[in-house]
Order: C-alpha cells, then sequence, then structure tokens
C-alpha cells in the first residue's frame, strides 16, 4: 500500500533513525513525485535523462538528510518539496551557466532561515521537449506562480490535493482551488488563441 500523509511523516521518522525498511519505503513513495517534478520542470532543458539524473540526486540529498532534519513539525512531502525545488533550481542553473544559483524571493521569505543561504531568482524551464513544450512554458508562463506549483504537483507529478498541499504548506481545498482558477485561465488563453 502507497505511503501518503501521516503514514510518510511516521516512515520518514523511522527512517531518520536508521530503519532500513523505512528508508526503502520513504523511497519508494517519494521516487515516483520527485522523478515527475523534476521532468516537468527539467525535460526542456537537461532531457528526460538529465531530468531523472537530478531526481535521483534529489532522492538521495532527501535521504541522506533525514537524520539532520529539525522540521518534525514540517510535513515530510513538504520537506520534499523543498529539496526538489531547491535541486531543480540549482540544475537550471547549471544548465544556464550560472556560478550561483538561487531560489526565488518569494519561497526563500516563505522558509525562512532555511534558504538563507540562496536569495534571488531563477527562471522556470520546460516541461517536454519539442514545440508542445514551448506552447505548453507559453501557457504556464500566463499564471502566477502558485497556480502553475499547484498544476505541476498535481498532474505532473501526480501528487494528490492532500499531497500537493502538504507540499506547499495549505490545504487541499486551496490547492483545489488553485488548480480549477489555473485550468479556467489556460482554458480561457487556450480559446484566445485558438480564434
Amino acid at each position: 500500500m502507497p505511503l501518503g500523509g501521516d503514514s510518510l511523516n511516521l516512515a520518514a521518522a523511522s527512517a531518520a533513525r536508521g530503519d532500513r525498511a523505512a528508508l526503502e519505503q520513504v523511497l519508494e513513495a517519494i521516487r515516483p513525485m520527485v522523478t515527475g517534478h523534476c521532468r516537468a520542470k527539467l525535460a526542456g532543458t537537461l532531457g528526460t535523462g538529465g531530468a531523472d539524473a537530478v531526481a535521483e540526486r534529489v532522492c538521495t540529498a532527501i535521504l541522506t538528510g533525514l537524520p539532520r532534519r529539525d522540521d518534525s513539525d514540517q510535513p515530510f512531502l513538504s520537506y520534499v518539496y523543498e529539496v526538489t525545488v531547491r535541486e531543480v533550481e540549482l540544475a537550471e542553473g547549471q544548465a544556464a551557466g550560472d556560478n550561483v544559483t538561487v531560489l526565488s524571493d518569494r519561497r526563500a521569505a516563505r522558509w525562512g532561515k532555511r534558504a538563507e543561504a540562496y536569495g534571488g531568482t531563477v527562471a522556470d524551464p520546460g516541461i517536454v521537449e519539442g514545440d508542445a513544450s514551448r506552447r505548453m512554458r507559453e501557457l504556464l508562463a500566463t499564471l502566477p506562480e502558485r497556480e502553475r506549483e499547484v498544476l505541476t504537483l498535481r498532474l505532473i507529478g501526480g501528487l494528490s490535493a492532500e499531497e500537493a498541499a502538504a507540499a506547499l504548506d495549505s490545504t487541499p481545498g486551496v490547492v483545489r482551488l488553485d488548480q480549477h482558477r489555473a485550468m479556467k485561465k489556460l482554458r480561457e488563453a487556450i480559446r484566445r488563441r485558438d480564434r
């Protein structure tokens, strides 16, 4: 049975204490989400193989960071999302030739001290390769950042509303509302474009 919510939080706590079976369960639970997010954000820039390599790096960072994780009151999926976003932004910066990659100001403010070492901004990459990728990037660029993130987590990452809410430190209702608004805006943008 797939882990989620409280059971994932408990498995992560056990894994942090050295439980190898729990560590394997955590990896099995997060790998599809992390891989989906990395592919969504990086496949257009790095290709699928490059995005998958970043996903493996993210999973390794998450698992090796478990014993040092001090936010026991923070949902584990929120921690997974933070590490994933940080590593994706690092990969974006490296692909762009930046020596230092930094998180967006909004994320740095939201994460507070955990993000002090990373300030500034990074542009969003493509979702998939080719012309469809360009069109999708153009459409997604019309959305506010929050709605883009919700769509990435829900539709591409495959997270439930509850899991996306935990990752974004929100509620499932707000996530569903953000998704609804984003989809409505995308449909309107497509209709305008196709006229």
